[in-house]
């Protein structure tokens, strides 16, 4: 029971939104007014999480889509709506408990979108094609369209991929006369090695799951196919009694008990902290991704080269073979803003832009996956990205087991499921449970 009421607590803010949701028929008149820019123009919301953070990306796309809105301002106005990273997030939700949600906006994938789906409140890109004279489904690879159709529908365009890769500082194994660990009994050595030196070993935290859920997929999939991971995360009671999402859970634990993971797992989880920690060499090895490329220093990319996720006890698949990524970004459209008319022909002319070759060339340069098939310039991308995409070419990709989870409500519980599995406030058996009864409800 104990259990139970943690995972109440943390979807409280969810039910709560799918509640709002569940009379949101997209009826409200704030995020589809088109009036309010000067001379009754139209007035396109954009919500975004490109525009806030502190990497040249974020300066570089705000100047860019800042003058374009200046460009077209004597026929529509644009009002930003800016958050930085996971914030954008709690931002719609609160659009969406007041029947508010931007005309556009970037968001998540998959489970992170459902309740929208549901409740009819994004565009079926199908009929953007049909009006857009620039873009068509033709500018997507299929597999990456998958992570926003239900029921044989498209509600979002991608926009990133994710392929997460591991780093460790050669410098410091050097000084250490010790080598990149391998398998789980090597990691434990290097670990306890590294710790008795005051050097965290793995700069992976947890807060709100960032970064510690792709870590523990990393572990996941050595036991699990896609398909595998597929039925457990999209069927009621599969999660539970699995043998190997428990040996999951307690391979972590050991790997916190060895002191692999910073001490202060949730002051030093998420994206920022964690690259900063390496980048400062205070850590010897990070997990990472596509969208913190840009936050390494050239000194520290100097000095680091990759490795594959060590490989677990009894594994069935190597992690030289497979990675943790897939889609996991992008972009979506209000079906209501959409279908207004008054606005539907600057809607459609923003999108157009804000998905066009220029904003996603810059997309290609930050070090993120661009998704969208179209011609780059190489010599512009960042080096690190050119050396990531060489290392994990040809390799299996499995998703995110956060995109896996059902709807946005188990995302949430899973996240910070990850939160108490590095902190050691639950044991293995309460976050599992924890888990199914999140995935059951999401199901129910």
């Amino acid at each position: 029971m104990k259990s139970n009421k943690r995972w109440l607590k943390w979807i409280c803010l969810g039910l709560a939104c799918g509640m709002a949701l569940s009379g949101c028929s997209g009826n409200g008149d704030d995020s589809t007014d088109s009036q309010g820019g000067s001379g009754n123009l139209p007035v396109i919301r954009f919500a975004t999480n490109y525009m806030a953070g502190t990497e040249q990306f974020h300066s570089d796309f705000s100047e860019m889509v800042e003058a374009y809105a200046a460009s077209v301002k004597d026929k529509y106005t644009v009002e930003f709506e800016s958050e930085s990273g996971d914030n954008l997030r709690d931002k719609i939700k609160t659009d969406l408990a007041a029947d508010n949600l931007p005309d556009c906006f970037h968001y998540w994938t998959a489970g992170s979108v459902k309740d929208m789906v549901d409740n009819n409140l994004l565009l079926d890109i199908d009929e953007y094609f049909a009006v857009s004279k620039n873009l068509s489904r033709d500018n997507y690879p299929e597999s990456s369209l998958g992570v926003y159709t239900f029921d044989g529908k498209t509600y979002g365009f991608p926009i990133e991929g994710s392929s997460n890769y591991m780093l460790y500082n050669k410098e410091i194994f050097d000084e250490k006369g010790l080598t990149p660990p391998t398998n789980m009994d090597e990691l434990l050595e290097v670990s306890k090695a590294l710790s008795a030196d005051g050097i965290v070993p793995l700069a992976v935290g947890s807060s709100a799951g960032n970064p510690a859920h792709f870590w523990y997929a990393a572990v996941f999939y050595q036991y699990y196919t896609q398909e595998e991971s597929n039925t457990i995360c999209g069927e009621q009671d599969k999660w539970l009694g699995e043998d190997n999402i428990v040996k999951t859970g307690n391979l972590i634990e050991q790997m916190r008990d060895a002191g692999t993971f910073p001490a202060d797992t949730l002051g030093s989880g998420d994206f920022a902290p964690a690259v900063s920690m390496y980048n400062e060499e205070k850590a010897a090895m990070i997990y990472a991704f596509p969208w913190v490329i840009q936050q390494f220093t050239d000194e520290i990319v100097e000095k680091s080269e990759f490795m594959d996720v060590p490989v677990m006890p009894d594994a069935k698949y190597s992690t030289s073979d497979f990675v943790v990524g897939g889609t996991n970004f992008g972009f979506v459209v209000n079906a209501k803003s959409f279908h207004d008319e008054s606005k539907q022909a600057a809607l459609v002319d923003f999108v157009d832009y804000l998905l066009g070759d220029e904003v996603n060339q810059l997309v290609a340069e930050s070090g993120r996956w661009a998704v969208k098939i179209q011609e780059y310039d190489e010599s512009k991308l960042n080096p690190l990205y050119v050396r990531a995409q060489e290392y994990l070419d040809g390799r299996e990709e499995r998703v995110h087991l956060w995109s896996n989870m059902p709807a946005a409500a188990s995302q949430e519980v899973f996240s910070y499921a990850m939160d108490e599995l590095w902190a050691g406030s639950a044991t293995v058996d309460q976050i599992n449970q924890d888990i199914q009864d999140s995935i059951n409800s999401d199901l129910s």
